[in-house]
């Protein structure tokens, strides 16, 4: 049996509807025949998919998506009357081209008038060149099947007729899908052909009787499911769609708006013969057809473009297989969800297998109505996308191909013609004999057109990659476009040897001190330091220590606060030959015990007042520089350089980061990677004038580019204790007072600035954390605004980005020295637009992890794309793609990536647009609570001076920008969001959330606190949904509410009160409460 069903399924879909009409006709289906309806008055039902249609069209009204077109090319003369007599008679013989569909209490029915001539416009294009000719065809042809209909009054048929020559028009048809489908094509252009004859001729045109009407089989479908077929069809359904995610997650350019808009393009291509052929082969080869092999190809492409390993994609089928349907023009057509799974390993060969399957499968169950489908999944409903697939594969016959495709040479290829999208995405594909010819239709708020024309590529990639060795993993096939492999051959060639790569840290500062000997290097509030006396303190500070036995590889700890020294502390210790170990004296002394425990230190450089937090540590001498007699010692020591070799390859400091452990780890940097930093910083632009801030905790790398950028240019580093440099109004006047002309802060850090208020400051660079578009235009006006990227273990900086006020400022590319790539799970490349993870390679990554082998090797791979023995790539746990232009975008930390309810969300995206709100400040998301309890929480800080935002206000804010399973639960106000001492967000430690004062009205109040309009809406709801009162925080969906109940809902509720709300009113405020507020905004108005 399942033998045969392949073979039934391997048959072209318009024979394999034949042969199971034939099947049905002969007594051997399972249907019964269609019946007349009886004439008794009773309203005549829409067929489930037309319900569906219509629902859609009372969700947007308005909207032309729904249009479908047919063209038929005349070559031959023909007068206006004769083409006005045939099109009546089409619709005398076809009665759903006579119907239209008003609603009465939200209830729709069919309407079928007695006559209807089809509203024909005839315009002459005779007098135009025929270049000019064919591509106003096309445009008003466009512009037709744009305009909308109204399905309650109609006709739902208009006809344009084109006088191309004068014996040449095209007759092009637009039809709302409710009344035409794709089949009704090859009906159509038959029927008319048939009536054109007969209207000129007189003789009787030669077409097969019609048994039933469409009507007929509306009412047949109503009965007929209702009984036990419908169970296993359900069932069979149910358990293929159990666990499915609720979309796709695509590479979009854009965010998903927060509604669909439905406004798309389609870009046209065609495969090559010898291609088309290879594909034929391969299907027929693996007891597969074209259509199969066809939509494996496209799942295996959206798996290599998107990394989604579990997919649901829409199919039309013709759905007529009853032989009382086959000359019948109607909207038949019911939509199969495929749903394809790609394991690990996973071959093209195992993916066909499995869709052929699956296939087989579906078809014998293709009498489910999607829409039956729809109601009983109850997946999450939303405006911004369509329930249970938002991707769809169409597979065209190529007899039904329109005659707009022989209008303009060129035109079926490389093209992108604006059109309606019902989804995210379509591939439809029509075979030709010879080619396969289609496009990508695609909705434009989500993609740019570039996007698209590389997908068409990885197509065409994929294809033939698949049909060379379709027992290859398909993880290792490639889909990289050739733009893609060269931007990467790019950005990641070596540079020409430079010797400015060879250099030691704290060479850096004798050559400053060579080049500008007189500047003023470190202005302290103790004392100013020339280029020469820092490097000749730092010298005799040098020699002293390698006299007190520090050596090469010996860890020399600083903790200096606010002073000078703490310049001249860090350049002897490096001068020695020693590693750095800078000291936060703020750290908890638990912290600080880890840190000295884990790093052997057995000398500290510090000063007197803080010489006491360090008493915990036994075995470390303390060497306070502030002490008289220390000052005398040093001061002896000679002014030269210590005769100390300090190859580039020994430890230039140790700097200790958080532990996933919860003990942190020393990151072990040698001096390599300093010659790449300081040309990096010369981006920065800095001049001998400039004035640049000590701001970052020196226990963070990020203090060595600010005084690598200063001392690389001559400038004057500005140093402050650590307590005057509290973000806010303070740091504001300290800028000011101390004329400081360049900072490097956190976004968080600089957030709490003013940039109108701080003209000074000339140059800005954002680092640590996440930059967003606001800060880009607050800061980019007047002065140079970079971004910085780089983790510890990479040297401080490895991307660099100069920022722009039209855009989130990207992650750029990357710094002289270093290499950059965006891997998938296999550590393969991935697409441009794809997440992936970021590692990073080149001259600057640390030696490793001080003590921990298994860390290191864990986050220290052997490089699995380049070339160069024993290279080694960072892990460095962030997400990020390449935009279409090339530059690094950052999406989060992978772990601030979650699923919630099925849906994979960005925290950063909704934190981004939270800020966005002319009330917030700053803003994070995070989802609190374990198991079912897992809830969305949105903290805020108000702006000053804007007014504290309420919740609703906050979710209204969402609402109108991002689609519902992106709104949080709960929203928490704060003063100030908690920061790590470097002034980095400390997410661990945001507070439980408590909801804001009852400003969410309805939120887990029962039926009996409900206040009148909720009440009344809530007795609707228990009326048409047969259910208890609900509550106010009971949502439609969730108690039983689908897209038909929704339009009663609505109609009462409107009829009630007086208003007019349209029904996607539901989909936006979903619980009683929300709706209510909606009825009384409106009553208000």
């Amino acid at each position: 049996m399942e033998d045969l069903q392949s073979r039934i399924a391997a048959l072209p879909p318009k024979q394999r509807a034949l042969f199971e009409s034939r099947l049905r006709a002969a007594g051997q289906g399972r249907d019964t025949g269609i019946t007349r309806r009886p004439d008794d008055g009773r309203p005549v039902p829409l067929s489930f998919a037309q319900h569906r249609l219509w629902f859609l069209d009372q969700l947007e009204p308005g909207r032309a998506v729904y249009n479908v077109s047919a063209s038929l090319r005349l070559r031959r003369p023909v007068s206006t009357e004769t083409v006005r007599t045939a099109l009546g008679e089409l619709t005398r013989r076809h009665e759903t081209l006579r119907t239209t569909f008003p609603a009465d209490g939200g209830e729709p029915r069919q309407s079928i008038a007695a006559n209807l001539a089809p509203p024909l416009t005839e315009t002459d294009l005779r007098g135009m060149p025929e270049s000019a000719r064919a591509a106003a065809a096309l445009r008003l042809c466009g512009q037709d099947k744009q305009r909308p209909f109204d399905l309650a009054s109609g006709p739902l048929l208009r006809c344009l007729l084109l006088r191309l020559r004068d014996d040449e028009a095209l007759l092009f048809l637009t039809f709302h899908h409710t009344v035409f489908d794709g089949w009704s094509i090859g009906l159509l252009r038959r029927d008319l052909n048939a009536l054109l004859h007969t209207a000129e001729s007189g003789e009787e045109a030669p077409l097969p009787p019609l048994p039933v009407q469409y009507a007929d089989f509306a009412d047949w479908q109503r009965r007929r499911l209702d009984d036990q077929r419908l169970a296993e069809l359900l069932d069979y359904w149910q358990d293929r769609m159990r666990g499915a995610p609720p979309a796709i997650n695509l590479p979009f350019d854009h965010p998903r708006p927060a509604e669909a808009t439905y406004e798309g393009a389609r870009r046209r291509f065609a495969l090559s013969a010898e291609l088309t052929g290879a594909v034929r082969e391969l299907a027929a080869r693996c007891g597969a057809t074209p259509f199969m092999a066809l939509l494996a190809l496209f799942a295996a492409l959206l798996h290599r473009w998107s990394g989604e390993r579990d997919m649901v994609i829409g199919t039309p089928v013709a759905n007529r297989a009853h032989p009382d349907l086959e000359n019948l023009i109607g909207f038949f057509a019911n939509t199969l969800a495929m749903r394809v799974q790609v394991e690990p390993g996973t071959t093209f060969e195992d993916l066909l297998a499995q869709v052929r399957q699956t296939t087989v499968e579906a078809l014998a169950r293709q009498d489910l109505p999607f829409e039956r489908l729809v109601e009983q999944v109850r997946t999450q409903r939303s405006l911004t996308h369509n329930p249970l697939f938002q991707v769809a594969f169409v597979m065209e016959d190529g007899r039904d191909a329109s005659e707009l495709d022989n209008l303009l040479p060129g035109r079926a290829r490389d093209t992108h013609t604006p059109d309606s999208a019902k989804f995210d995405l379509t591939l439809v594909l029509t075979d030709r004999e010879h080619t396969f010819t289609g496009y990508f239709e695609y909705s434009s708020a989500l993609f740019d057109p570039v996007t698209i024309d590389r997908l068409t590529e990885r197509l065409e990639l994929l294809a033939r990659a698949i049909t060379t060795a379709p027992d290859r993993d398909l993880a290792t096939l490639p889909v990289l476009t050739r733009d893609e492999t060269g931007h990467l051959r790019q950005v990641n060639a070596p540079v020409p040897d430079d010797p400015r790569h060879h250099r030691a840290l704290h060479q850096v500062l004798e050559e400053a001190a060579r080049r500008h000997p007189a500047n003023t290097a470190v202005e302290a509030p103790d004392r100013h330091l020339t280029y020469r006396e820092l490097d000749t303190a730092a010298n005799r500070l040098a020699h002293h220590l390698v006299a007190l036995g520090v050596g090469p590889e010996q860890p020399v700890g600083v903790a200096l606060d606010g002073t000078a020294d703490a310049m001249v502390a860090t350049f002897g210790v490096l001068k020695a030959g020693a590693v750095l170990l800078p000291l936060d004296p703020e750290y908890p002394p638990a912290r600080l015990a880890d840190i000295t425990g884990s790093s052997g230190v057995r000398l500290l450089l510090t000063q007197r007042a803080l010489a006491d937090r360090f008493a915990f540590a036994d075995d470390v001498t303390p060497l306070l520089l502030d002490d008289d007699a220390t000052r005398a010692a040093i001061a002896a020591r000679p002014e030269r350089r210590p005769e100390v070799s300090v190859p580039l390859d020994r430890l230039a400091y140790l700097i200790f980061t958080s532990g996933s452990t919860g003990s942190p780890k020393g990151v072990m940097v040698p001096h390599r990677g300093i010659g790449s930093l300081t040309r990096s910083a010369e981006q920065f632009a800095q001049t001998p004038d400039s004035r640049v801030l000590r701001f970052a905790s020196p226990s963070f790398d990020v203090s060595l580019l600010e005084l690598l950028m200063t001392f690389d240019a001559g400038a004057t580093l500005v140093v402050e204790p650590r307590a005057e440099l509290v973000p806010g109004d303070d740091l504001a006047q300290l800028i000011r007072d101390r004329a400081i002309t360049t900072v490097l802060l956190s976004p968080s850090a600089l957030s709490t600035l003013t940039g109108s208020e701080l003209p000074g400051l000339r140059t800005v660079v954002m680092a640590g954390e996440a930059a967003t578009l606001e800060l880009a235009q607050q800061w980019c006006a007047g002065r140079e605004v970079f971004n910085g990227y780089g983790p510890t273990e990479a040297t401080v900086l490895a991307t660099i980005a100069r920022c722009t006020p039209d855009r989130v400022p990207p992650l750029g590319r990357p710094v002289v020295g270093y290499t950059v790539h965006v891997l998938d799970d296999s550590l393969r490349p991935v697409p441009f637009g794809r997440q992936g993870e970021l590692y990073l390679g080149g001259v600057g990554l640390a030696r490793g992890y001080l003590g921990r082998p298994e860390a290191t090797g864990l986050s220290f791979r052997p490089d699995p794309v380049g070339s160069e023995p024993g290279a080694r790539l960072y892990r460095t746990g962030d997400l990020v793609r390449w935009g279409a232009d090339g530059e690094l975008e950052f999406l989060g930390r992978a772990d601030h990536q979650v699923k919630l309810r099925g849906f994979r969300i960005e925290l950063g995206e909704i934190e981004s647009r939270l800020e966005d709100h002319p009330g917030v400040r700053a803003a994070v998301a995070q989802v609190r609570g374990e198991g079912t309890g897992r809830r969305l929480v949105g903290y805020a800080v108000p702006a000053p001076g804007a007014g504290r935002p309420t919740s609703a206000d906050l979710r209204q804010w969402l609402k109108d920008r991002l689609p519902g399973y992106m709104i949080p639960e709960l929203f928490v106000l704060l003063d100030a969001l908690p920061t790590s001492p470097n002034g980095k967000l400390d997410r661990d430690a945001l507070p439980d959330p408590l909801p804001l004062s009852a400003d969410s009205a309805g939120e887990g109040r029962p039926a009996l606190d409900l206040d009148p309009v909720e009440a009344q809406i809530a007795e609707v709801w228990r009326e048409v949904l047969g259910i208890a009162l609900p509550g106010g925080a009971d949502n439609f969906f969730e108690v039983g509410g689908n897209s038909l109940s929704a339009t009663r809902v609505i109609a009462r509720v409107n009829q009630i009160f007086g208003t007019r709300l349209p029904v996607r009113t539901l989909f936006m405020e979903s619980t009683v409460s929300g709706l209510a507020k909606s009825v009384t905004g409106m009553a208000a108005r």
